[in-house]
């Protein structure tokens, strides 16, 4: 069987301790929305669309003895659907239709490419069914070993930032004390990776950067190698990023407290929301360049910066005398 189909199916039939299924199949079902934005429709059309039903059909079955075919037969559903996928892509090549690309159009197939190995088609479907959903993205690891991914899955389930079929940003935010206002994918990519970063920093004994990112290598199975994927969709549009270099990030980047200045952005009390939106695209540039290129761009931060002290500057605040004026003369009267 082939590598990566195989290393997907261990982790769509995978069981904990109590013999539950580790992933939820509406989890799943997201991603596959996620990936297919606007042409989902067209996704579920001939034979995909016959397995995509049949799996709808037992999703939820299987929370007691009797039923809990159901829940294998929704994922042998799933497994055929993902394998109609894998073999439309073989047969016909690579195309925006399937992978998220820059083109807008769902039908474009990529002329001068080599013809898609299976090996390799798999890999991508494994890269993209395996992933943590943060909205209209996705985000996972390539070359990191099957032990360590099964770890952060662990830690992502327990911690319940993964929770059935949606992730939940609070666990994060408690973890690293932060707000996440008007957070986006790079940013919340950014996040993820500094939770993880600092699960391992408490069970280091002595805080040395070095140290942590070793740790990090043994618990996550992390190696020079590694790089972040993240793909994402925006109405027919499609993006697929590699960030690699994960040393750099988890040594001197990923510290709670520089997470939390970067939060600090949007935490403007009192703020128009599209004001706050504006500041968080803003961020996403500096984070997405320093996702690529392990360095802060001072004119980025100082737009920011200077963004930040408009906004906050601009409020209307009332101090002593002032105050009591402005708080008297808002009262309304009973009569």
């Amino acid at each position: 069987m082939i590598k990566w189909k195989k290393r997907l199916e261990d982790f769509v039939f995978k069981k904990d301790t109590d013999g539950n299924f580790v992933v939820d199949m509406r989890y799943m079902q997201g991603i596959v929305r996620t990936l297919a934005g606007r042409a989902l429709r067209n996704w579920k059309q001939g034979e995909r669309g016959r397995y995509w039903e049949k799996m709808n059909e037992q999703i939820g079955r299987g929370k007691k003895g009797e039923e809990v075919k159901g829940e294998e037969v929704a994922r042998e559903s799933f497994m055929n659907f993902i394998g109609a996928i894998a073999e439309s892509i073989i047969s016909k090549g690579y195309s925006s239709f399937f992978l998220p690309t820059i083109v807008g159009e769902k039908n474009l197939y990529f002329s001068g490419e080599e013809e898609p190995a299976e090996e390799i088609v798999w890999k991508i479907l494994y890269l993209s069914y395996t992933s943590v959903k943060f909205g209209n993205a996705l985000v996972n690891f390539d070359y990191i070993s099957d032990e360590g991914g099964a770890v952060i899955w662990h830690i992502l389930t327990t911690d319940r930032v993964i929770i059935e079929n949606r992730t939940d940003m609070k666990p994060i935010k408690n973890r690293l004390n932060i707000k996440l206002r008007a957070s986006k994918e790079f940013f919340n990519t950014f996040s993820l990776l500094a939770f993880l970063r600092e699960k391992v920093r408490e069970e280091v004994c002595e805080e040395n950067e070095r140290d942590i990112w070793f740790a990090c290598r043994r618990k996550y199975g992390f190696n020079d190698m590694t790089s972040i994927i993240m793909m994402r969709r925006k109405q027919t549009k499609g993006e697929y990023y590699v960030f690699s270099y994960l040393s750099s990030l988890f040594q001197k980047w990923l510290d709670q407290r520089i997470v939390a200045f970067f939060d600090s952005f949007t935490n403007i009390s009192g703020a128009r929301r599209e004001d706050v939106e504006h500041i968080s695209e803003e961020r996403e540039k500096l984070i997405f360049h320093l996702l690529k290129y392990k360095e802060i761009p001072g004119e980025l931060l100082a737009k920011l910066t200077g963004l930040k002290i408009e906004h906050e500057s601009g409020r209307e605040r009332h101090y002593g005398i002032r105050n009591a004026n402005f708080f008297f003369k808002n009262l309304r009267s009973n009569e």
